[in-house]
């Protein structure tokens, strides 16, 4: 019988706070780093820490490169801080959050078979065809009608993250729904990483200069919003494709699908009196479903190898 085991970090169920930000041992970073890759089966059912961390690290990052950018643009006019602070400043705030869901989502999947390196590899290869295919679709047609053009933007995009992630969950054969749930996250986070980059840029850079407090305030609103977005939409399918059997003609996965999008097109509810509202809906909804989902599964994921652990046991 295949061994089945569970991280031997020191486990905390009851308090998540305190087990978020107590002092971790070296051993514990290196278990998160080397999980599926150290050939230990089983489950990690420590809860997620090291999130908090990556996003201490990155506001630092961030605050540090916005001081920089702020202080030597009142000074320098030879176009450096365009061509280097600029940049890097733009593509720090477009990963800042999109980072820490990425570290959440990885810290939130139980099972120990997929390694954070792979899990980073998918994302990227994910988002290049996905911006392939939502930038082709595009350049097809934008329909002048906003609810018509909110619904081209919503079949495109999600298609566009399902289409190469899907393909990711085929070639790497795990059956399991919260397998798909990550993957799908995944691919999710690198569409809203080129998605954050962009509208930053295009919010921050006017008449040929930083514009500081603009790009400040874009990325305080993305980084509030990414976390109830594409993220969650794009997990949603992945965990439906994995889920239902024979999904592409199984109702209750393109069900799923339709809720995803209709999560998408509420969030980009094309009525400005009312679109601040829709897209509290369709956060609240959102994390509603997914919150579920994952605890739901977590606690399969947990129940399966403490009963595999106590028929062994008894053989």
């Amino acid at each position: 019988m295949e061994q089945l085991n569970i991280s031997n970090q020191k486990t905390v169920t009851n308090n998540s706070f305190k087990e978020t930000f107590r002092k971790h041992s070296k051993d514990e970073y290196k278990e998160f780093f080397m999980r599926g890759l150290d050939n230990q089966n089983g489950i990690n059912k420590v809860q997620p820490w090291i999130f908090v961390r990556v996003f201490a690290f990155s506001l630092l990052i961030f605050l540090t490169f916005t001081f920089i950018v702020f202080m030597t643009g009142t000074f320098i006019h030879d176009g450096a801080i365009e061509i280097f602070g600029y940049p890097s400043l733009v593509t720090v705030a477009g990963l800042m959050i999109n980072l820490v869901i990425l570290f959440l989502a990885y810290e939130l999947y139980p099972h120990r078979d997929i390694s954070f390196i792979k899990v980073c590899f998918v994302m990227i290869v994910c988002v290049i065809f996905t911006d392939l295919i939502v930038n082709l679709g595009y350049c097809i047609i934008i329909p002048e009608n906003p609810w018509l053009g909110n619904l081209w933007a919503v079949f495109i995009e999600e298609f566009g993250k399902a289409l190469p992630m899907i393909i990711a969950l085929v070639i790497m054969k795990n059956k399991n729904p919260i397998f798909g749930l990550l993957i799908g996250a995944v691919a999710g986070i690198g569409m809203s990483i080129s998605e954050d980059i962009g509208y930053i840029f295009i919010a921050s850079w006017q008449n040929n200069s930083v514009q500081i407090v603009p790009l400040l305030m874009v990325t305080l609103i993305r980084l509030t919003t990414s976390v109830a977005g594409h993220v969650i939409w794009t997990g949603l399918i992945g965990y439906a494709f994995i889920k239902f059997k024979r999904p592409l003609i199984n109702i209750k996965f393109w069900l799923i699908c339709i809720l995803s999008a209709g999560l998408h097109y509420v969030w980009n509810f094309p009525q400005p009196s009312y679109s601040f509202i829709a897209m509290v809906v369709s956060a609240l909804v959102g994390l509603f479903v997914i919150e579920n989902i994952i605890k739901k599964e977590r606690k399969i994921a947990f129940n399966a190898v403490q009963n595999a652990q106590k028929e062994e046991s008894l053989n």
